[in-house]
């Protein structure tokens, strides 16, 4: 069994900011991966997003402080984003579906796919309909 699973951002966001509706949530996953020996990855792009989410639109510098020293502390394991998980999450992706499905989404679910990860820590159930599994369901 793999024990990699791949992190989209609303996890990390409800992991740091606990004035998330799923932070309890989060950590209560995190600990059980943890517990379970899991490897969590992050795309490149999720620190990215993580990191402009809470400086623009949460306006919390601290919170986007703490993920650029995580990262640079190595404490936020990152995947490298090349043109193979770009090709294949573009062929993921579909600009006419929910706004809340972003090219962002494709990029996390395309490193899934291509590290064979057992599933994606995230709230979001668009990636079920990818065929994917969430951490809730491991």
């Amino acid at each position: 069994m793999d024990k990699t699973v791949i992190a989209d951002s609303d996890s990390l966001i409800a992991l740091l900011n606990v004035d998330d509706a799923n932070h309890t949530k989060a950590v209560g996953q995190l600990e059980k991966l943890i517990g379970q020996g899991y490897r969590i990855i992050y795309p490149a792009t999720v620190i990215v997003e993580t990191t402009t989410t809470f400086q623009i639109k949460f306006s919390n510098p601290r919170l986007s402080d703490q993920i650029v020293k995580m990262t640079a502390q190595a404490q936020l394991p990152v995947e490298t984003v090349d043109q193979r998980i770009i090709d294949k999450a573009i062929v993921l992706f579909s600009t006419s579906g929910s706004k809340k499905n972003t090219l962002f989404d494709a990029v996390v679910a395309a490193t899934a796919q291509i590290m064979n990860a057992e599933a994606i820590f995230s709230f979001d159930k668009w990636y079920e309909t990818k065929g994917f599994k969430l951490v809730s369901d491991i």
